[in-house]
């Protein structure tokens, strides 16, 4: 007898079995991936981590990010509570944030709406941001950006005071 042929006899058996094992973990690979993709998109890439990003910006006074991340207006006048320490001052009241559930309006299927509640200074509120999608990126990610606004002014009047707290 040969002993090659044995050896022959064995991997000609084997190789079906070999591809069938590669096929079976590139089939699950692939849906690891996809699987993947679609969580991130879901939460890293979603309107609701877009406003839940903004408000880790303010918190950590970093007002030119915010900013960035609103597209907002700046109305002229002192910008002073707008970055850094002032900024994280503002927020220290802020508590249990909590972006919702983005909803799709039934006209716009390219505009998201999220509600953010919050407290303020332990009095329950909200306030409601508007986001529009820009496209994917990688195919696969979806782009958001927050609907443009004007940050709202103050005007404050003490004529009797030397101080005013606001």
């Amino acid at each position: 007898r040969n002993p090659l042929a044995g050896l022959i006899m064995k991997s000609r058996i084997s190789v079906p079995r070999l591809a069938l094992r590669w096929a079976t973990a590139a089939v699950i690979i692939a849906a690891l991936v996809v699987t993947s993709a679609i969580v991130a998109n879901r939460t890293l890439f979603s309107a609701e981590h877009a406003v839940q990003s903004l408000h880790q910006h303010l918190l950590a006074g970093e007002g030119a990010e915010a900013l960035g991340l609103l597209g907002a207006k700046v109305p002229t006048g002192d910008a002073v509570a707008l970055d850094g320490e002032v900024l994280t001052r503002t927020q220290a009241g802020i508590t249990d944030f909590e972006a919702q559930k983005a909803e799709t309006p039934e006209n716009n299927p390219d505009i998201r709406t999220v509600v953010a509640k919050y407290k303020a200074d332990g009095v329950d509120k909200e306030s409601t941001y508007t986001l529009r999608s820009t496209g994917k990126s990688w195919l696969f990610f979806d782009q958001w950006a927050f609907e443009p606004v004007t940050l709202p002014t103050v005007k404050v009047k003490a004529n009797t005071v030397n101080e005013v707290s606001v």
